[in-house]
């Protein structure tokens, strides 16, 4: 916590500093200018929702492992509330931007904003662009679940499940993302996240057998190998495609130069032999002018 606050303290000073000299400097003002395309807004709404889950844990086990009464700390326990408060109303603030934006949210100048709340969503539905609000409430209620049931794992473990069956009925309620693939891989992680939880439900009091429970342990890290596995082959698979089909684009770009410039080439070639034609035109014409006229002929 206090390496981020170093390094927003730095972004801070930096980006005010090139505020204060873009009417000074033209490079200050072009810096500025994509730092602030690239920083606001996306990059902050993409750190809030990669890192709510990580940094709500770590408030939690601060707060449950806190000392109220040493003094010396208790600037971590403010820190930490403040952390659970801010990650707790960003739903409700994403929320308000969505449907301010809602009629614009289409547009190159807004994807390039705020696209981060709304990657490969369907941006028709209503329904849809609730998603990251719905990932981020799980996400939070599932930081609750673990802290506050840490005494009772069975019913802990089975608000998991019910918890991921819920939001597989808002995955399949509506056409969610625009991909058919995206839907596939969030069902398939959450089916897997599934049976990892009856895993651990397992390894409660059913079983006693210690051979038993090392099966279901390697069960269990087999389930979560082959769900990292598929999604690093969906994110192979998808950038593979992408880079190909960007080189497909730089293919034909270049053919489409090369032929531009054969083009260009026979055009100089015409427009010189035109010129060519004209003064031999021009300079036989003179002659006959000038023998018409009675001049001498030169002599060879």
């Amino acid at each position: 916590m206090l390496a981020l606050a170093i390094v927003l303290a730095i972004f801070l000073v930096f980006f005010f500093s090139c505020r204060c000299c873009i009417y000074r400097d033209y490079k200050c003002f072009s810096r500025y200018m994509n730092l602030k395309q690239k920083i606001f807004y996306n990059a902050f709404i993409r750190y809030a929702i990669q890192s709510t889950l990580k940094l709500q844990i770590s408030a939690c086990m601060t707060l449950s492992a806190l000392n109220w009464e040493e003094s010396s700390q208790l600037g971590q326990g403010v820190v930490s509330i403040f952390l659970i408060f801010v990650f707790l109303t960003l739903p409700v603030v994403f929320v308000c931007i969505l449907w301010r934006n809602y009629e614009h949210l289409n547009t190159l100048s807004m994807r390039k904003k705020i696209g981060t709340l709304y990657p490969g969503i369907n941006t028709e539905s209503k329904v849809a662009l609730l998603y990251t609000i719905v990932f981020l409430l799980r996400r939070s209620l599932f930081c609750f679940f673990t802290f506050a049931m840490i005494s009772i794992p069975g019913i802990q473990v089975q608000t998991f499940i019910f918890s991921s069956l819920l939001y597989v009925i808002y995955l399949n309620s509506d056409h969610i993302f625009e991909s058919k693939l995206q839907t596939m891989q969030e069902n398939v992680n959450e089916a897997i996240f599934i049976v990892v939880c009856y895993h651990c439900v397992l390894f409660g009091n059913l079983v006693d057998d210690h051979d038993t429970l090392t099966l279901i342990g390697s069960s269990m890290q087999t389930s979560c190998a082959v769900m990292l596995a598929i999604n690093i082959l969906i994110i192979v698979a998808v950038n593979f495609s992408q880079v190909r089909h960007a080189l497909r684009i730089c293919c034909l770009k270049r053919r489409h130069a090369r032929a531009l410039q054969k083009i260009a080439l026979k055009k100089a070639e015409q427009a010189a032999k035109r010129k060519l034609e004209l003064l031999e035109l021009k300079n036989t014409q003179g002659f006959i002018d000038r023998i018409q006229a009675g001049a001498p002929r030169p002599v060879e």
